[in-house]
């Protein structure tokens, strides 16, 4: 978080030689797993930045990877939090 990414000539509305200066945010998402009443708290991975500049956004693309079973019944939920 708090890189920042210059883009020239990428924005319609902005002069070609005009930086637009964008800051990656530092916010990170809070993952809760509870599998059969165990929480454990996941790791994710900001693994995809998308770029709108028509509609002047930022998307971050957050992953973790989940512990399941296939061979056992388990019940469960996920939680994410963000700030």
């Amino acid at each position: 978080g708090n890189e920042k990414i210059i883009l020239k000539g990428l924005v319609s509305n902005v002069p070609p030689k005009q930086a637009v200066i964008l800051t990656i945010p530092t916010d990170k998402p809070e993952l809760h797993l509870t599998v059969d009443s165990k929480q454990q708290f996941l790791k994710p991975v900001c693994d995809t930045l998308v770029i709108n500049t028509d509609n002047m956004q930022c998307h971050l693309i957050w992953r973790a990877n989940i512990p399941w079973s296939l061979d056992i019944e388990q019940n469960g939920d996920l939680k994410v939090i963000t700030k």
